[in-house]
């Protein structure tokens, strides 16, 4: 594992572990304290507030065109591709390395024959191309 790999991972499972805790504030926790988890609560409203409206971006920028449900969707489709990805390239496992290639090839047709099952061509297109412009 790469150095500092280990304490990205544990904190995310960490803010994730929090995150769960927060989805169920009725669960008796023994582990999480309640003011951890009111914390955690006032620090994602705190980010909530901070977030711009979608009227405050410019009218071409793919915000303004694509829902904020579509936006988070198409995310976790790549996170998860990439989780894959540095599962298998960060592996102690040399056969797990070995087919690093084969499943980053794999991950083509995922890109262009099941995503367009789950988001909309054109919300994809629009997302696509907020990486393409020249500004």
């Amino acid at each position: 594992m790469a150095p500092g790999m280990r304490a990205v991972l544990t904190g995310i499972c960490l803010i994730t572990l929090g995150n769960i805790c927060l989805a169920y504030p009725t669960w008796d926790n023994p582990w999480w304290p309640r003011d951890l988890l009111e914390k955690f609560d006032t620090t994602f409203e705190e980010l909530e507030r901070q977030r711009p409206p979608q009227s405050a971006y410019p009218p071409n920028h793919y915000i303004r065109h694509v829902p904020l449900a579509k936006i988070h969707l198409f995310t976790f489709c790549q996170v998860l591709q990439l989780a894959v990805l540095c599962g298998l390239g960060l592996s102690a496992m040399p056969y797990l390395e070995m087919i690093f290639p084969i499943v980053l090839l794999a991950l083509l047709p995922i890109r262009h024959r099941l995503m367009p099952l789950l988001i909309d061509p054109k919300y994809i297109r629009a997302l696509d191309a907020a990486h393409t412009d020249n500004h």
